[in-house]
């Protein structure tokens, strides 16, 4: 659970704070500004990469088997780096003009971590109250993670509530991005 969580939550705070440590770039020569939070990816993606390597050779030391589950952590992977851009460009742009987004920020991936599945499995929450979990976009990565790495079974229906939600939040941050975009060079 903690290694999509770890990508998640260093993608976000990183794109989000990436746009004001971009100041002096975004105010000497115009260029697409929502490159800034996409090579935020980058850096999360090399870190991940090397701790799924690490996992993997865990997995092997401690005898667990590698299935064709394991072929899921790729777009897993990227339906992660899609909510947490979502999440991350909205911040970027409210961080701009609020600086105090940044501590605020850090207290909601605090309480986002408590609301994932990343330290507890999902069959703690009873099954009345488990559609409300799967309003996180997170629940059915985290999930997903533990199925395609455990071989267990997929949980589809939060599956799909993840992909849904993690392409609303992506389209909402960008548009979100984009309107406040122009005046980035004003507000820096």
């Amino acid at each position: 659970g903690l290694l999509p969580w770890t990508l998640f939550s260093r993608t976000l705070g990183q794109a989000s704070q990436s746009v004001v440590g971009a100041r002096s770039l975004i105010t000497k020569v115009y260029f697409p500004r929502l490159a800034i939070p996409l090579s935020a990816i980058g850096v999360s993606l090399a870190d991940f990469a090397i701790a799924l390597l690490t996992l993997m050779g865990l997995m092997a030391y401690f005898g667990v088997d590698f299935t064709w589950r394991l072929l899921a952590v790729a777009p897993l992977t990227m339906l992660t780096v899609i909510i947490s851009l979502g999440v991350g460009s909205l911040f970027a742009a409210l961080h701009v003009a609020y600086r105090d987004v940044r501590f605020i920020l850090g207290f909601v991936t605090s309480m986002w971590m408590f609301l994932t599945p990343v330290i507890y499995p999902v069959k703690i929450i009873p099954r009345a109250w488990r559609w409300v979990l799967t309003l996180n976009p997170m629940v059915g990565v985290v999930d997903s993670f533990r199925a395609a790495i455990l071989s267990r079974p997929f949980e589809w229906g939060a599956l799909g509530a993840s992909v849904g939600i993690g392409v609303a939040v992506l389209l909402a941050g960008l548009a979100c991005f984009r309107r406040v975009e122009r005046r980035f060079a004003d507000i820096v």
